[in-house]
């Protein structure tokens, strides 16, 4: 609920006290993630992202959440973005919501030797 008032930095010590009775309980890190972001804290919010991915790494949405924090608020290189969702994909077998999200982003970024490299993909997986 402090998190909804605004009031940041006092959800954050809450989640923090969670997170140490259990370091990987999966709303308390999200939503630090989420914190960090939106108070511009991007290298913990990133870090969270790879906690999270780690202990829950067939979670497409951590994928997600990690590469929009890549994409419009670290400026990753699409390099770094596509390396982050190959793990993904490995590890959930060519996920189509990973997949989706890669050409969707290839698509926004303008680079559509990618964007068709994986609609192929995602159309392959639909079969």
């Amino acid at each position: 609920n402090l998190n909804l008032l605004g009031e940041k930095q006092k959800a954050l010590s809450w989640y923090e006290k969670a997170l140490k009775q259990d370091p990987i309980h999966i709303l308390a890190l999200n939503n630090t993630a989420n914190i960090y972001d939106e108070l511009g804290m991007y290298d913990q919010s990133e870090l969270t992202w790879l906690k999270l991915i780690a202990a829950y790494p067939d979670k497409t949405s951590l994928y997600r959440s990690l590469g929009y924090l890549y994409w419009y608020r670290m400026r990753k290189t699409p390099e770094a973005i596509e390396d982050l969702f190959q793990k993904g994909l490995s590890i959930t077998n060519n996920n189509p919501d990973l997949l989706g999200w890669l050409t969707s982003y290839f698509l926004e970024t303008g680079n559509n030797e990618k964007f068709v490299e994986y609609a192929n993909l995602l159309n392959a997986s639909r079969k």
